[in-house]
């Protein structure tokens, strides 16, 4: 049998569990297996909420192990958690390819793919690659032709500092969904009420939520004859700046998947970054693109710009694009310019596709540990393992 192990923040709220949630289907009427591995108290929490419908068959596939890169935790317990997903896959001659999108499960990926000799994709969905530890490892899978990432740029990114490698289109590949929006009935537009000017906030709390409070707060001030709701459908962080000025009124609408349609007819404008913006876009509401490295805008998607990841134009601060959006109607004057359509399941088959060309080699971390302080960090981990445990434990009793 096909089998298809993929790790993710299964509970979590945001796109790279969007996309998980899709393929788990896809994978299923394909031919494989899925098997979704999340970090989780898998001895303090019996039943954890999981907000996608095709990952909750996974709950009890989580393990604390993997909120932690393995080279930091003892061989006995890294080797136990590798063992304990091991019996889950149940690799009896199966065909098995692990993914990992981050780089923390990327190194559990690989040594998991090592021990059922699977193959191991490598597709790397977060933003902030110039942060990660692992360079030597991803640029070992790169030339393996088993690392992929969502835009041209990711690669150069992820090697800054280490290695000169220019864009390379060739590793791109898509983290498609079944769509994110649909025509369901919902209470959110009783939630929703008529301002002057209506911005949302759509997707989870990164980077760049602080940049847009702050910018928010300045393009209020600065029209004080104006009422201006914000509606965040996801989470944004502290808005406690927000809420210091009188013309803003504040609702956190959660977690909604899909977004009910109707929700966009009563927004202006959406600030938000990646498929969020793309969905957005989509539904023809102007959306300012926000920009992870520089926590900054690229531009009006559709209008002034026409990638909602990464850019290298010269960006502007949120809210000189609410004045261009609100005040200047720019997008009453250009045409709408964003063609998106995405055939899901041939971007899932391109992922097969792709790791099946690779070379199918692992890298070995006990001879290339990819942290320095390596011992250090050894012996602090074990403590900081408790404390997060007792952090967690505490929080739930409160509850």
């Amino acid at each position: 049998m096909k089998k298809y192990v993929i790790f993710c923040f299964a509970d979590g709220e945001g796109g790279g569990q969007n996309y998980v949630n899709s393929k788990v289907l896809w994978l299923k009427k394909n031919g494989y297996q899925p098997i979704v591995f999340f970090p989780g108290h898998r001895l303090m929490e019996s039943n954890p909420y999981i907000p996608w419908k095709n990952l909750v068959e996974f709950k009890n596939f989580r393990c604390t192990a993997l909120y932690y890169r393995p080279i930091y935790l003892n061989t006995f317990y890294v080797q136990k958690t590798l063992n304990w997903m091991k019996r889950i896959i149940n690799p009896d001659g199966d065909s098995i390819i692990v993914e990992s999108p981050i780089d923390v499960f990327s190194e559990w990926g690989e040594l998991l793919a090592e021990k059922i000799q699977a193959r191991h994709l490598c597709f790397l969905l977060d933003e902030l690659l110039e942060k990660s530890l692992d360079k030597e490892f991803f640029y070992y899978k790169y030339h393996c032709h088993e690392l992929a990432c969502i835009a041209p740029s990711s690669v150069t990114r992820l090697f800054s500092g280490y290695k000169d490698v220019p864009n390379d289109k060739n590793i791109v590949l898509v983290a498609a969904n079944y769509g994110s929006v649909s025509d369901v009935s919902s209470d959110i537009s009783d939630k929703i009420e008529k301002h002057d000017w209506n911005i949302s906030y759509i997707g989870r709390e990164k980077s760049y939520c602080k940049a847009i409070i702050d910018n928010i707060a300045r393009f209020a001030r600065k029209h004080k004859e104006k009422k201006i709701g914000f509606y965040i459908l996801g989470d944004i962080g502290d808005v406690s700046k927000l809420d210091l000025i009188d013309n803003v009124s504040t609702v956190h609408l959660g977690f909604y998947h899909p977004i009910p349609r109707d929700f966009f007819q009563y927004i202006d404008v959406v600030i938000a970054g990646a498929g969020c913006a793309i969905l957005s876009a989509q539904e023809m509401v102007p959306t300012i693109v926000a920009e992870p490295s520089s926590c900054k805008s690229a531009g009006v998607l559709g209008y002034t710009v026409f990638d909602s990841l990464f850019s290298d134009k010269n960006l502007v601060e949120f809210d000189q694009e609410l004045e261009n959006v609100l005040v200047n109607n720019i997008t009453k004057k250009m045409p709408y310019l964003l063609n998106n359509n995405c055939d899901v399941d041939k971007c899932y088959q391109e992922h097969i596709d792709f790791i099946n060309e690779g070379k199918n080699i692992y890298f070995d971390f006990r001879r290339n540990p990819q942290e320095k302080h390596l011992v250090l960090k050894r012996l602090v981990f074990p403590v900081l393992i408790l404390r997060d445990c007792l952090s967690f434990l505490f929080r739930k009793i409160k509850l």
